[in-house]
């Protein structure tokens, strides 16, 4: 399997002779054939330093995970490692004092890395979705849910899965009937005869059944050998993170109430007010840009304030760009916006493109209203309805909402609350501080995607 941890040592070692080819071409076509004596050896001296950014650059974008990704995550990832390898070799040439090597030779690597490193990952890409093949797949759930996620499943992963029908409760069936494209191939209970008749290679289980459903559904698959995924529900994602612990001859799985202990605490605020105060300072120019293209483009204000829900449930205003015209849901309330929303004016499709909108919660997060990274703060009469709508959704509230956190960089603009939901629940659970800085440089990537989570 192309997922395998061989497969995973031969990428990192091709993915940094490709990066070293790169310097060598940019060399070669510089300096006409030649490798001067008065310039190359600073390259030389560099290329441990040069190898160890690249893994590292390779390994905070998730490039070694890459199956179920769209080639343009993985394009636009590629993008920023470059980027961030050529500022990296940059640095480190003035920092050790290797000024020979040629600025003209690290530009021209960049675009020689481009070409190498995305033939290379996209063949890489193909091959790892040939090994896996088309799966087929049947799901099991409520009937919404069950058609939902099949329609999801179709449509994003249509390489990888083909969903050959749904296994539906009792009540569902009975429920009104829907036009869909999907069969149903029966209800729970016959669970054991569809597995039998139908023989699929993986079996999807929505997160709405109860837990004596998921468990005959879970003896069910490994009897007859067939690969099951859960959508966890709140209790699911809280327990995946539960460790084994021994009470004297008692087995018990311990789930730690608190998220965040002081020193974690401590550490975060620090880098927040670091990279707050930094990212206020290199954009300064933008926000003088900004204002007057706001200006010119509609009346209004060029800051909008609006009431977002915080930590332990604290209202405070967020700040950010208008990106609509003047009072916008005057006429219609409180509405959640979408990608083709008309009341957003001709420069707001660029800022809310371009995540330029957001600049200005670094004034939050000074503040101490927000965090760089965390779930993205909601507003009070859209978290009212998702509290009484979806089990455990005010437990995010238990740390500061962020600019940006796991949802955006992993969703996309569409998805649903509950997924939003469901990834803010696991950074909550596994936050470092590494965590953070991973989910800063990969929200670098999502600028260029253009549906990803907002």
């Amino acid at each position: 399997m192309l997922n395998s941890k061989f497969y995973g040592f031969i990428q990192i070692i091709v993915d940094v002779l490709l990066i070293h080819a790169g310097y060598l071409i940019a060399f070669y076509i510089r300096y006409l054939g030649e490798f001067p004596e008065a310039n190359f050896p600073s390259y030389i001296r560099l290329i441990p330093w040069i190898s160890l950014l690249a893994i590292l650059m390779f390994f905070i974008y998730g490039l070694y995970d890459t199956i179920y990704k769209r080639w343009i995550e993985i394009f636009s990832s590629i993008l920023w490692v470059i980027g961030f390898i050529f500022a990296g070799n940059t640095a480190l040439s003035f920092m050790l004092r290797q000024f020979a090597f040629p600025r003209t030779v690290l530009l021209m690597a960049v675009f020689v890395h481009v070409i190498l490193l995305s033939f290379w990952r996209y063949w890489i890409w193909k091959m790892a979705k040939k090994t896996h093949g088309k799966k087929t797949v049947i799901i099991v759930g409520k009937r919404d849910e069950a058609e939902f996620l099949a329609g999801k499943i179709n449509e994003s992963t249509p390489d990888l899965y083909k969903v050959i029908g749904v296994v539906v409760t009792v009540d569902s069936i009975l429920s009104e009937k829907k036009d869909h494209c999907f069969s149903i191939l029966g209800e729970i209970n016959s669970l054991e005869s569809v597995l039998i008749e139908n023989n699929p290679s993986v079996v999807f289980v929505c997160s709405d059944l109860s837990k004596e459903e998921k468990v005959e559904i879970l003896s069910k698959c490994l009897e007859y050998d067939c690969d099951i995924n859960f959508i966890p529900d709140f209790y699911d994602t809280l327990m995946a993170q539960a460790k084994i612990l021994q009470v004297d001859d008692i087995p018990v799985l311990y789930v730690n109430s608190s998220i965040l202990p002081s020193a974690d605490r401590t550490a975060k605020r620090v880098m927040d007010i670091f990279v707050a105060v930094f990212g206020l300072l290199l954009t300064m120019p933008l926000f003088l840009i900004i204002s007057l293209l706001i200006r010119l483009d509609s009346k209004g204000p060029i800051i909008f304030k609006q009431e977002r829900v915080g930590r332990k449930g604290k209202i405070f205003f967020l700040y950010k760009f208008r990106t609509m015209v003047d009072n916008a849901e005057k006429s219609s309330g409180p509405v959640l916006s979408n990608l083709d929303d008309v009341r957003v004016t001709r420069i707001g499709k660029l800022l809310r493109h371009s995540r330029l909108d957001e600049l200005p919660q670094f004034i939050n997060v000074l503040k101490g209203d927000m965090s760089i990274i965390g779930p993205r703060p909601e507003r009070p009469f859209f978290v009212e309805q998702f509290n009484e709508s979806i089990a455990g959704y005010d437990y995010r509230h238990r740390i500061k909402g962020g600019i940006t956190g796991l949802a955006q960089i992993s969703g996309k603009y569409s998805t649903s609350a509950e997924d939003k939901l469901r990834f803010d629940l696991l950074y909550a659970k596994n936050y470092t501080p590494l965590m953070d800085l991973q989910i800063l440089f990969r929200t670098l990537k999502v600028l260029l995607i253009k549906d990803k989570a907002s």
